[in-house]
């Protein structure tokens, strides 16, 4: 539960897309457990990926899925005739049912993105993978002691954070904690 004169964050979040112009239709802010077809009143396209975009994903698994992290722009699929050159340009009803197609973007065009670590981690399903692993791991006070020198906790924004010195140890606790990760 949110506390404070400020909007809750997605309510302020919402708020933003609105006034900058970010989305141009509905923006729906639901409640949790809330349910929302978000594709009634919208506009759904199929696009076709090109070969070169698939075949540069580099791809995490996260349980039964399989994530990736793409750059690239959506551009529509060019009208050719059957000899191979352009054809004059589509009427307004061919265009409606145009295909579009999602490219990869130039290698100078693609800007860097920060890490991203898919998983809902429980420390306590984490210390039982360190100790399946041969590191000794206990908790005391909702903090993950590992091996008497690594410490892996839950900070207030309810990310894991990993400390302790830079041994062989905290190395090998790291190495673990990212396998519970999809890393994209």
């Amino acid at each position: 539960s949110w506390s404070g004169a400020a909007p809750t964050p997605p309510r302020a979040l919402a708020a933003f897309c609105r006034t900058s112009g970010a989305v141009q239709r509905r923006v729906f802010t639901p409640r949790p457990g809330e349910v929302v077809d978000a594709t009634t009143e919208s506009h759904i396209y199929q696009v076709k990926l090109r070969d070169s975009l698939v075949s540069s994903l580099q791809f995490s698994k996260a349980k039964n899925a399989e994530l990736a992290w793409l750059d690239g722009e959506i551009i529509a699929e060019e009208h050719l005739a059957p000899d191979g050159s352009r054809e004059d340009a589509p009427d307004v009803e061919e265009s409606r049912d145009s295909m579009y197609i999602l490219q990869p973007l130039p290698p100078s065009q693609i800007p860097g993105h920060a890490t991203i670590f898919v998983n809902e981690l429980k420390l306590s399903d984490f210390k039982q993978v360190l100790l399946r692993n041969g590191v000794q791991a206990e908790f005391s006070g909702g903090v993950l002691y590992c091996n008497g020198i690594v410490a892996v906790r839950r900070n207030e924004a309810g990310r894991i954070n990993i400390e302790g010195c830079l041994c062989e140890d905290y190395f090998k606790v790291r190495e673990i904690l990212y396998k519970q990760y999809a890393i994209i």
